[in-house]
């Protein structure tokens, strides 16, 4: 009997001691007070530890150990600018271990920022050769100029060959940055200083504009002849629609350089221009640009060539590995968020339109309450219009009601994926092209608009079945879209005469956590010379190129069709601020209460609603991007609009990590048969 005690007393003890595991298993230590993420200037005294704490565990009354922490940062780490990583650990009496990470960045305390090409072209015969034409550097935080100076040059431009620079900014503290400029010296080219009066010129453009660019190409081209007739030149200008898209141009251009006539002027995106280039069919700019009779003036603000916006001139000469101008800039455009401002008043309240993407997820909950309200008001004038909505139309407009959309789904993939940190894509030294997007960065960021997890906030127009947002959102079905300025005119809320509802325009949101990340895409072609013709019909092609890019023309322009002007001083004359200030008048809510006919009533507000997109594309000037073109450029692009449509469309959020990894997975592969390994 006191043998079965003793087995039962043992037994019970065994399970005393089974139950209390789990209490006196030994715990972490506990570090507290540690900041992940610290930025400090050059140079400044740091302390890793100050304000750290560390205890034996995280229960209360638990020891201090504050005198056991460790780290790995190093004194030397804060004496040059640059991101750096240490840790912050400590040990307990139990040996166990607790380690956090820091990330330093130290800056500059000059904040000295250089831009600066990294290649140039210059051509014998030309205007003296100013090295420093398009070179500046300012104070990143108070955008005062900082002077910049030659100081290497080892380069001569008599003789054709290959040269190099260096120039470099200094500011008032001593801080230098520098940048080295190759410089290719090329023969001179040939351009006749004169142009006989008596013989007729015909040239051709060849583009795949709409009716109302192509229009407005027509007319500029009657002006040209105008104006080259009072000079006593015989012109004729050719404006040919040859495809109904840039692809279908690009097409008929590979087509004609295996047989047919190429144009004297060809409207393109950048990465045709590498194409074509690459066939020998563009004439280089350059020289014109810079020649002494025919070339662009500095003395004149209307000819100015560093007047165009810096941007746009980096763009032109990504072209090449050179930086030779093989096309300049003509219908440029970038992308604006437009919205239903009767919606979100009806939100904020009086309180400012968000900024973020994520301060604009956060209304959802508030708009989806005050929707269907909304949906019903706009049905109401609907039918004021005459044209009333069925209750099916109305019953759809809420029931597939999703509050966010962007037009294009590869715009959409490519800025988010700066905006979030990650890269897109860029080209080696060869000028292939190499795909960066397959990286955490993009997996989060899409992730982060593709999740339903707190409601369906986000879509793309496939969602319905459209091509763009403007196509539900007169019905209600969306309250927000982010589009091309160059078709802002198609958000216009009107309907028959009637205001459908107020609208509002604002800058493309950006990620809320990396507000140095602001982006906002580049978009719209250029106009390249080609070999086809005569040297003196290419002198009158370049007189036509440079025509479209004068102030009067590209105000015009800018004002027609809500594109953007391509020179910076057009943003302060009188006609455009006059043009911009429509932007902020406020519109009867009918043809009738306006005094005008329908149609006087539709034009008036679609240029109030091209001038508010004007008005806020002014202020986005500053973020504008661009990728560097390589052949592929355009199969890459679809590739990733594909994909993130794939990632947006996806139903079920518990299959959306593996719906991302299929995406990119389809991208890199679509986009890999035309770059090639």
């Amino acid at each position: 009997m006191k043998k079965l005690l003793s087995v039962f007393l043992v037994l019970i003890g065994t399970l005393v001691l089974v139950a209390c595991g789990p209490t006196q298993r030994a715990k972490d230590p506990v570090i507290r007070g540690v900041q992940a993420t610290v930025e400090i200037e050059v140079g400044e005294a740091y302390d890793p530890l100050k304000g750290v704490t560390a205890f034996e565990s995280d229960d209360k009354g638990a020891k201090e150990i504050t005198s056991e922490l460790k780290t790995t940062f190093q004194a030397t780490m804060t004496q040059s600018a640059g991101e750096k990583n240490f840790t912050i650990s400590v040990t307990n009496s139990a040996g166990r271990t607790k380690t956090e990470n820091v990330k330093l960045i130290v800056g500059s305390r000059a904040q000295v920022t250089l831009i600066a090409p990294t290649a140039v072209t210059y051509f014998v015969g030309s205007i003296e050769f100013d090295p420093l034409e398009e070179v500046r550097a300012f104070n990143s935080a108070t955008e005062e100029e900082i002077p910049v100076e030659v100081t290497d040059e080892d380069y001569t431009t008599r003789v054709p060959g290959n040269y190099s620079y260096t120039v470099t900014a200094r500011d008032s503290a001593g801080v230098e940055v520098s940048q080295v400029i190759n410089l290719t010296v090329r023969p001179k080219a040939e351009i006749p200083d004169t142009i006989d009066k008596t013989k007729p010129i015909e040239i051709e453009l060849w583009h795949s504009n709409g009716t109302t660019i192509e229009n407005e190409l027509k007319q500029y081209a009657l002006d040209f002849e105008a104006k080259m007739s009072q000079e006593g030149y015989n012109v004729k200008v050719l404006i040919t629609k040859n495809g109904d898209t840039y692809d279908v141009l690009r097409t008929n251009v590979v087509n004609a350089l295996k047989g047919g006539s190429l144009p004297n002027i060809v409207q393109n995106y950048p990465d045709h221009v590498v194409e074509y280039n690459k066939s020998g069919a563009i004439a280089s700019l350059t020289p014109y640009i810079k020649h002494p009779v025919w070339g662009l003036d500095e003395t004149k603000a209307d000819e100015k060539f560093t007047d165009i916006l810096e941007s746009y001139r980096a763009e032109q000469r990504a072209t090449n590995d050179q930086g030779d101008y093989l096309s300049l800039p003509f219908n440029k455009s970038t992308e604006v968020a437009v919205y239903n401002k009767t919606l979100f008043d009806a939100v904020l309240r009086g309180r400012p339109f968000p900024e973020t993407w994520q301060d604009l997820q956060e209304l959802y909950p508030d708009i989806m309450r005050v929707k269907d309200n909304v949906i019903d008001q706009i049905a109401e004038r609907w039918a004021a219009a005459n044209k009333p909505l069925t209750a099916d139309d109305i019953s759809k407009a809420k029931s597939q009601f999703v509050p966010f959309a962007y037009d294009s789904s590869a715009n959409a993939f490519i800025t988010l994926t700066r905006q979030f940190g990650g890269a897109y894509t860029s080209r080696d030294s060869n000028g292939k092209g190499k795909l960066e997007f397959d990286s955490p960065q993009v997996r989060a960021m899409l992730n982060y608009f593709g999740s339903k997890e707190n409601g369906h906030w986000f879509a793309v127009p496939p969602q319905w079945e459209v091509q763009y947002a403007n196509n539900v959102s007169m019905h209600g079905t969306t309250a927000f879209s982010v589009g091309s300025t160059g078709g802002v005119r198609y958000n216009t809320p009107v309907e028959s005469g009637f205001e459908l509802f107020e609208i509002g325009v604002a800058p493309v949101p950006y990620d809320k956590y990396s507000p140095e990340s602001k982006a906002a895409i580049q978009q719209g072609t250029n106009m390249s010379l080609t070999t086809q013709g005569t040297p003196e019909e290419r002198v009158i092609s370049w007189l036509f190129i440079k025509y479209l890019m004068s102030t009067e023309i590209q105000t015009r322009f800018a004002i027609a069709t809500g594109y953007s002007p391509v020179r910076n001083s057009i943003y302060s004359t009188q006609t455009f601020l006059d043009y911009v200030a429509t932007a902020d008048e406020v519109m009867p809510k009918s043809f009738t209460e306006a005094g005008l006919s329908v149609k006087d009533y539709q034009a008036k507000y679609e240029l109030k609603v091209k001038a508010m997109a004007s008005k806020v594309q002014a202020t986005q000037r500053k973020y504008l991007f661009y990728d560097t073109p390589f052949i592929g450029s355009s199969a890459t692009r679809d590739a990733v609009g594909v994909a993130f449509d794939r990632v947006i469309l996806n139903k079920n959020d518990s299959e959306l990590a593996q719906a991302i990894e299929n995406a990119i997975a389809f991208a890199v592969a679509e986009a890999m048969k035309t770059i090639g390994n």
